[in-house]
């Protein structure tokens, strides 16, 4: 699998890079990958500190089903609804959201996702953070 880097991960570790876009790889698989130029940077052996710049190639050469690439989770009419509604404010940068105290926050116990997956998958972007209460 080949990823073209975008602005999104200008500057990001080559590791990191790798630890987003594959949730079932150990960061120590990861370096071995690496080592074993089983992950390459514009087909070339790179160390895990490289850092991403717009235009790289990051080629991923896995067996099928080695890992579990991160996906979006698919979101009903009713949750895009919800989260427009609670959306106070939206720009390129940032996202306010009114967040009711029922709702909850992560997926856990008895939930297969709560409203940091539904954001993650409305605004398209796994690197979505959150900060609480401002």
């Amino acid at each position: 699998m080949d990823y073209k880097i975008t602005e999104e991960y200008k500057d990001t570790r080559v590791d990191k890079f790798v630890r987003k876009k594959y949730q079932g790889l150990k960061l120590g698989e990861i370096f071995k990958y690496l080592r074993t130029k089983k992950i390459k940077v514009n087909g070339k052996k790179v160390e895990g500190r490289y850092r991403l710049q717009v235009g790289d190639v990051v080629n991923v050469f896995l067996r099928e089903g080695a890992t579990k690439e991160k996906e979006f989770i698919k979101l009903s009419e009713k949750e895009m609804k919800y989260l427009k509604n609670g959306i106070v404010y939206e720009d390129e940068r940032i996202l306010i959201f009114d967040k009711k105290p029922n709702m909850v926050m992560h997926k856990g116990s008895g939930h297969d996702y709560g409203l940091s997956e539904m954001l993650k998958a409305y605004t398209k972007n796994m690197s979505f953070t959150f900060v609480n209460r401002i």
